[in-house]
């Protein structure tokens, strides 16, 4: 190891002593340059203060260019920060702005901590730790704290943070704080447009920059080249020697902070020059909100004319599913043939993924229906969201690509919306009935998990199939039986049991809740259902009382000359409903899935479009409770 010189070592204690000297001396900032302030004392030099303080003598010649002769006691000398110091600064600044009220999320109806953490790309456990009491049970209506996880999701979000929308705030407002256009914040948050921004949402930023787009331009502007001293004489004020000078008098003012101004007193000069300079300034959007918001989802202004392609991408054209939907899907197209909307419809083959982007891309659809019912294909949520272009899971129940996804549409509920709006449904309605569970537990039941974690604990019981028959009811009680069977041998045995418990006491008031796979024997065990008073929840259903169901039945009878298959669900229901629904949707709202209103005419479903967050994808929540009357009528009631 080499030694150091005994000049090395004093050279190093004079700069280190120097740079800690510097560190002592008073700091303004100076039309947006920081300097370090010096008081000359008697007998001071260029030199030698620059010696003192390890600056550099040219540039504090340079920049004082009013003091080259000598110096006066008292007078004033400015050296620029460093570096490094510089943006100590300038870090201090942008901190004193950082919203500290943090964001918060609002559980609706069918969240889960799953789903949640995944929508602001969390893990369950980083959501339990900073809401501790989540880990037990959350509800509707509860807020969580996401926040926390703001603070720190710079990395793992590759710098995507989030935003909780305060009174007054506009999109362009927002844009500017975080440096982003508002372009970029309409595309990461689709479910916000100009007449649904309001106080209270949270919204998704982008990367600091996005849609920014700068140009440069020649700018005249004040430029700081140095300063001066000078003496304050009587009576002199701030404004007076601004004028003298012909300087801003804030310049002046922030060269001398903290001085008294006072005759005699020397203060500094800012040496100011109006040049033509080079700008890097943002390219201001001149656009409306509105007008960007239809740019970018393609909306149609014109009220004559729209026009809607409409892709299925079928799972197994040669299945006997796929057709079924397909001839739904034509139904509804020849329904509305005299619309007054242009409708092209295109059929493709969804196994080769890179043949099935070649197609859409060359047709360029309005809308994508895949006819999937499970593993839907990843390909294909890629191409909604690279291509911004809304793909209908029509029968995946699984899939939850929606929730990161904002161009997935799911259009039956996955089973933690389900559970959880049917259950909150029978609570609204049957509250104040003792809940008896009947049968072996099923620990995969959820709706049964769902019912007992919001009903009071103290009217809940557990029989067996046989305690229903033996063990009397309370004349005037009030009893929601629910049972655990879903094979039909358990179900009659257990139909049975309660129709006999009904005839011993006929004065109680006795109504069965369903699995909902019992819709599927509402043919077979229809006499059955109805003496027991029964409630099935469905995700789909087709009454053939209903005069749509009879008219579709007529009319797939016209055009292909057979009789709708009897299955569950009606496959070629599937397609009319959705192809009905978006093809009227769309024509109806320009182009626009957000602006789609309620359908009409439907056979099987019941579509209410909803987005769990500002930037995921859309969510049909709308499922039935299927009534089985005393008096042998089906009620319908669509649960929202």
């Amino acid at each position: 190891m080499k030694k150091l010189s005994i000049l090395t070592v004093m050279l190093m204690l004079v700069t280190t002593t120097a740079s800690a000297m510097s560190s002592t001396l008073s700091k303004v900032t100076v039309m947006g340059q920081p300097y370090y302030k010096y008081q000359v004392k008697k007998g001071d030099t260029m030199y030698g203060i620059a010696r003192q303080f390890g600056w550099d003598e040219k540039l504090i010649q340079q920049s004082n260019p009013g003091e080259l002769t000598t110096l006066k006691k008292g007078s004033v000398i400015y050296y620029p920060c460093d570096t490094d110091d510089a943006t100590q600064n300038n870090t201090a600044d942008k901190g004193a702005v950082i919203d500290n009220n943090g964001v918060t999320h609002r559980i609706e109806r069918g969240e889960t901590l799953s789903s949640i953490a995944r929508v602001y790309g969390m893990t369950p456990g980083e959501l339990i730790k900073l809401n501790p009491g989540a880990g037990d049970y959350i509800k509707a209506g509860d807020t969580l704290i996401i926040s926390g996880h703001q603070q720190n999701s710079g990395d793992k979000n590759n710098g995507i943070d989030y935003h909780l929308i305060q009174t007054g705030e506009t999109l362009y407002g927002i844009g500017k704080r975080y440096n982003v256009s508002v372009e970029a914040l309409l595309k990461s948050n689709p479910g916000v447009s100009e007449r649904n921004f309001r106080a209270g949402e949270t919204i998704r930023i982008p990367v600091s920059g996005t849609g920014i787009v700068m140009t440069t331009e020649m700018v005249r502007e004040d430029v700081l080249k140095g300063f001066r001293t000078h003496k304050v004489k009587k009576d002199e004020t701030w404004n007076s020697i601004a004028r003298r000078y012909g300087i801003p008098s804030e310049a002046l003012m922030e060269a001398n902070s903290g001085v008294e101004l006072k005759k005699n007193v020397y203060i500094g000069v800012p040496i100011v020059a109006s040049e033509e300079v080079s700008r890097q300034v943002v390219d201001e959007d001149k656009r409306e909100v509105q007008e960007i918001y239809a740019d970018i989802n393609g909306i149609n202004d014109s009220t004559d004319y729209t026009e809607i392609r409409f892709a299925v991408v079928s799972d197994n054209p040669s299945s006997r599913r796929d057709r079924e939907i397909m001839r739904g899907v034509l139904m509804a197209v020849d329904k509305l043939k005299n619309s007054g909307s242009k409708i092209t419809l295109k059929m493709l083959e969804g196994g080769n993924s890179d043949s099935a982007i070649g197609e859409l891309d060359t047709f360029r659809p309005s809308v994508v229906m895949s006819t999937a019912e499970t593993d839907f294909p990843e390909w294909l949520a890629g191409y909604a969201n690279d291509r911004r272009v809304p793909v209908i899971n029509t029968l995946d129940v699984k899939n939850v690509d929606f929730q990161t996804n904002p161009y997935m549409v799911q259009l039956i509920a996955t089973p933690d919306y389900f559970n959880e709006e049917v259950a909150n449904w029978i609570f609204q309605k049957y509250g104040s009935y003792s809940l008896v569970f009947t049968g072996e537990k099923d620990p995969n039941d959820a709706l049964a998990e769902s019912l007992q974690a919001i009903w009071d604990p103290s009217r809940v019981r557990s029989r067996s199939v046989e305690d229903l028959r033996s063990l009397p009811l309370n004349a005037k009680g009030k009893y929601l039986l629910y049972s655990y069977s879903t094979k039909k041998a358990d179900v009659i045995e257990f139909l049975d049991a309660v129709n006999e418990t009904k005839t011993k006491t006929p004065e109680s008031e006795v109504t069965v809740i369903g699995r909902p796979n019992w819709i599927v024997f509402d043919e077979v065990l229809a006499d059955k259902f109805h003496n027991a008073d029964v409630e099935i929840p469905a995700r789909f259903y087709m009454t053939k009382a209903q005069r749509n169901n009879s008219d579709f039945s007529m009319r797939y009878r016209q055009l292909y000359n057979l009789t709708v298959p009897n299955t569950f669900p009606v496959y070629s229901g599937i397609g009319y409903d959705t192809a009905l629904y978006f093809l009227e949707g769309l024509a109806a709202g320009k182009g626009d899935i957000n602006a789609m209103g309620q359908p009409s005419g439907t056979v099987q479903s019941e579509y209410c479009l909803e987005r769990p967050s500002n930037w995921s994808g859309l969510l049909n929540r709308s499922v039935y409770m299927v009534r089985f009357t005393p008096y042998d009528s089906i009620e319908k009631t669509v649960v929202k």
